[in-house]
């Protein structure tokens, strides 16, 4: 599939595996994701907020931004240009147009921030 052009291969026998082996281990932990990445009614999501060219983010570090302080946003991960992600991003990773934040906020702080 991938010599075919596909960016990404799904295996679900391979992450079913995986999903029950994680519920066996880490119930709690499988729970929480669950209701961050799909639950409806809960306001705490995890997300991805694109550093748009031109916009308030570009050229900021993590640091002079305080997410957490004024947005009650915590980034958990930093993809920069779609070549890395640094899952334990520096407070002084400067932000570039096209890097893609993973954060986990409210969804109130969430609307906040793209506005």
């Amino acid at each position: 599939m991938r010599r075919a052009g596909a960016d990404r291969v799904i295996a679900p026998a391979a992450i079913g595996g995986r999903r029950i082996a994680t519920l066996v281990t880490r119930p709690g932990m499988v729970d929480f994701l669950d209701v961050v990445t799909h639950g409806t009614e809960e306001d705490l999501v995890l997300e991805e907020v694109v550093v748009l060219a031109g916009g308030p983010l570009v050229g900021w570090s993590l640091r002079q931004l305080q997410m957490r302080q004024r947005h009650g946003l915590t980034v958990l991960a930093v993809q920069s240009g779609g070549r890395s992600t640094n899952t334990h991003p520096h407070p002084d990773t400067r932000l570039s147009a096209g890097d893609v934040l993973v954060v986990i906020a409210s969804r109130k702080a969430l609307t906040e921030l793209r506005s």
